[in-house]
């Protein structure tokens, strides 16, 4: 009897888990104390927005804290294995009317619209820290702990997180 090789093949591969989901954004409220105290203080000397200052200020922190591999510890201390996220995006959530929980981005009543910034990270790029593929399905209650971390660390009032679903990902929190 012939063995099919495809077949072989295909039953060796590595076996890839569905995520739930296809990304995570957390969305980063305004920082308290003196942090918020020297972006305001920065915004005022180059007459600026906060919003642009404080997106300035997000992505030096992200460089530092990607060089550290910060981000992968958070992760792996989530998730409870070592893991390497493998991919994050800068972006930002644009408002154009003003909201309570955003008053610390206006300095002025010349301050038309809010810039805060978010972090994207893409739960099916996770690998463990050898390469391997991810065994672990990242929930909303990975994300939160990962968002406590970023609070913590950045000093930060609040995180918004947002997930998309995959469209065949695992069981939906």
């Amino acid at each position: 009897m012939a063995i099919n090789p495809t077949v072989e093949l295909a039953s060796s591969a590595p076996q890839f888990l569905n995520q739930t989901y296809t990304d995570l954004t957390f969305v980063l409220g305004p920082p308290h104390g003196e942090r918020y105290e020297m972006l305001v203080n920065a915004a005022r000397l180059e007459e600026a927005s906060v919003s642009s200052v404080y997106q300035r200020y997000i992505e030096t922190m992200f460089a530092a804290l990607d060089s550290e591999g910060i981000l992968n510890k958070a992760v792996s201390a989530a998730l409870g294995v070592d893991t390497l996220i493998n991919d994050v995006y800068l972006t930002y959530q644009f408002w154009t009317k003003p909201q309570e929980k955003h008053q610390k981005f206006y300095l002025s009543d010349n301050d038309a619209n809010a810039q805060i910034p978010a972090v994207m990270l893409f739960p099916p790029k996770f690998t463990l820290t050898s390469g391997v593929v991810l065994d672990v399905d990242v929930t909303m209650e990975h994300a939160h702990v990962i968002s406590l971390f970023l609070a913590q660390s950045l000093s930060l009032d609040w995180i918004d997180i947002s997930a998309t679903l995959a469209e065949q990902g695992g069981d939906h929190d």
